[in-house]
């Protein structure tokens, strides 16, 4: 990508709000949401359009834990 559009990075968001909701869905927190855990495929897409992946599920939780707050790089998250 040299050039986002308003467009994409709503495709963007859109995507990545799926898969928290997947993870949720299925009972899971991800626990290091950032930057450097979206992978942008933007090979995978006939479209144009990035398909967003996120990566790094070495600390998930299960929901109901509150555990996130040890978690993953300081400054990302801040609840416990």
């Amino acid at each position: 990508f040299s050039h986002l559009t308003a467009i994409d990075a709503l495709d963007i968001s859109v995507q990545l709000l799926k898969a928290i909701m997947h993870l949720h869905r299925l009972g899971f927190m991800h626990c290091d949401i950032k930057p450097d855990n979206v992978l942008l495929d933007c090979d995978a897409n006939d479209n144009s359009r990035p398909l967003v992946k996120l990566l790094d599920f070495s600390v998930p939780t299960t929901v109901g834990d509150r555990v996130c707050a040890d978690s993953g790089r300081p400054g990302y998250q801040g609840w416990t």
